[in-house]
């Protein structure tokens, strides 16, 4: 017997109400299955969520970085540091799946990553670049960014990222007429109601006023407090009270990975 794609072995002879039973649960059992693999990945991987393992990336045959390694558990930060050119943007570019390493290999839940499709909607990537679509407007923006991802698109939540990133006086407004710290505002907003694990950001705090970054701050402090894990490159000093964050020196010494 084939149900939804699933075949179903029922005893022959077994009572009408039984192979009825099984069939309305096949799907239920399917979940189950999912996810009793990816908890048994996740223990033996002992918790890790991000593994980096002897990363290298060349550029013109010139190295930018070699041997990167590092392990990523729930509700860990990691801050990416080095001076301008030190691979910072490369490395994270790299992690999330959009540049491929010259050698070495990066792991999500134990499972080797190749592209960015390989996190199957469990990660996001904020760049300098705000990656909005200019012409539409700042709700349409956000409901995009929502269905995308799957995720609900109900009024009061829409309604909750508005005022959160106060933009609820900007719903209607076209991006390309917004500032550029209103613009980024929006980008984290998109980013915040993807619901997704796993954040990249590269220096998040372009374009913001002290009172924004502060905002921003508070945004990676609640995710990482939810189980959420961050990668992030920044050249200011942060006040986050994080009690897990792991320091990675480009160009130097690796600290506290």
């Amino acid at each position: 017997m084939v149900k939804n794609g699933c075949e179903l072995t029922v005893r022959p002879g077994a009572p009408a109400l039984n192979r009825k039973y099984y069939n309305l649960n096949i799907i239920s059992l399917c979940l189950q299955c999912k996810l009793l693999k990816e908890y048994n990945l996740l223990r033996y991987f002992g918790g890790i969520m991000l593994k980096a393992l002897n990363l290298s990336y060349k550029y013109n045959y010139r190295k930018i970085f070699s041997d990167i390694s590092f392990t990523l558990y729930e509700g860990e930060l990691m801050l990416l540091c080095g001076e301008n050119g030190s691979g910072k943007t490369t490395l994270i570019r790299v992690l999330s799946g959009l540049e491929s390493p010259d050698a070495g290999m990066t792991y999500w839940l134990g499972n080797k990553l190749l592209s960015s499709d390989d996190y199957n909607g469990s990660a996001a990537y904020l760049g300098h670049k705000n990656s909005l679509y200019i012409e539409l407007s700042v709700l349409d923006n956000l409901e995009l960014s929502a269905l995308i991802m799957s995720e609900d698109l109900s009024g009061s939540k829409i309604k909750f990222c508005l005022e959160m990133f106060r933009l609820n006086e900007l719903s209607s407004a076209l991006v390309k007429e917004l500032s550029a710290g209103q613009q980024r505002r929006l980008a984290f907003a998109c980013l915040y109601i993807k619901g997704v694990k796993l954040w990249f950001l590269d220096e998040p705090f372009v374009c913001l006023d002290t009172v924004n970054q502060k905002l921003i701050e508070n945004m990676i402090e609640n995710h990482i407090a939810d189980g959420g894990i961050v990668v992030m490159t920044c050249h200011r000093k942060l006040d986050l009270s994080v009690p897990n964050i792991k320091y990675l020196e480009l160009g130097g010494r690796v600290l506290n990975v």
